[in-house]
């Protein structure tokens, strides 16, 4: 159990294959003859509960879906030397894997030098909390706002009286930081409700989405999102019971009832039955050009597969600021 402030640290030990199972240090933890570790497929996935059911034939209309790097490979933390689910991100402020990571643990909000700092990343384990921090801070700082304001007005008007400057200090206080909470509330509702991220939403990069067709980790098809796609989209209704729980009288508690695991999350089933028809469409291409002539005489021109991605091979797969890798 995560309390507020804290990361998630509940993370798979690091993979140690056994000898001669990875090819080369360029594996990056990927075990020869093996699915990515961390897989969707609609087949073996409960949504209602965010768990993985026992695994179930693979068949090519539900095949394994996650999200990999440009080369295909698993997405892998040099830091921590592991295997990163779908969402996670390394914080070097906490030197650690955070399961769906929101924030650093360096979250601040300063108005005229004063500061509100939350230690610890939001993630997985504490996004509710975080939510609701914010939340009932700036509704208790609109109260303070609006319950104090017209006292000040009364007694300057209507009595005559001089008003204390540390009540003129206070409604301004609790004025600024009363609508920025309330802004800062509404940005965070919007990203339960699209069942996504800080980091997600500021991204300017395209997912690799790699489609397994068997556990062997050979039979795959490597495809790439557009800019800015909201891959685990499940619903309104769904993304908020995602993360505030399925019991509406525990959603405004800070009660721990967030679902699943945060290893692995359902996709969109729309998204995920477009990037499966863009992968069988690319692996007809793919088989067509392998049975055409090999002739040396007709002039041919290599252009790149349907979704191939000319990225450069040093591009950080994941990051969204200079804290995350």
């Amino acid at each position: 159990m995560t309390g507020p402030g804290t990361p998630e640290k509940d993370f798979p030990q690091p993979i140690q294959p056994p000898p001669l199972a990875v090819a080369n240090e360029n594996d990056y933890g990927q075990i020869s003859g093996s699915a990515p570790m961390f897989s969707y497929s609609p087949a073996n996935f409960d949504n209602r509960t965010m768990q993985q059911l026992p695994v179930s034939t693979i068949s090519p209309s539900t095949p394994l879906m996650s999200v990999a790097q440009h080369d295909g490979r698993s997405r892998f933390c040099e830091h921590c030397q592991r295997i990163k689910p779908d969402r996670a991100h390394h914080c070097r402020e906490c030197d650690s894997c955070t399961l769906k990571m929101d924030q650093s643990s360096d979250v601040r909000l300063t108005i005229f030098n004063h500061s509100i700092r939350i230690g610890g990343c939001v993630g997985h384990g504490n996004y509710k909390f975080f939510f609701l921090f914010v939340l009932y801070t700036s509704l208790y700082s609109l109260w303070v706002f609006g319950t104090t304001l017209p006292t000040i007005i009364i007694a300057v008007l209507q009595k005559g009286n001089p008003v204390d400057v540390q009540w003129i200090v206070c409604v301004v206080l609790a004025f600024l930081w009363g609508f920025l909470l309330l802004a800062f509330s509404c940005i965070h509702g919007y990203y339960i409700l699209t069942n996504s991220t800080t980091i997600e939403s500021i991204s300017d990069r395209p997912y690799f989405i790699r489609i397994d067709y068997d556990r062997s980790g050979h039979n795959y098809q490597l495809v790439s999102t557009d800019i800015g796609i909201k891959l685990w989209s499940l619903g309104m209704v769904a993304n908020w019971r995602s993360v505030m729980g399925n019991n509406p009288f525990a959603w405004f508690f800070p009660i721990r009832n967030v679902l699943g695991n945060g290893f692995t999350y359902p996709f969109d089933p729309h998204v995920y039955q477009n990037m499966v028809e863009r992968a069988a469409q690319q692996s007809r291409m793919s088989t067509t050009q392998s049975q055409l002539p090999n002739d040396s005489s007709i002039p041919t021109s290599k252009s790149p597969p349907a979704d191939s991605n000319n990225f450069p091979m040093n591009q950080r797969n994941g990051s969204a600021s200079e804290l995350l890798v």
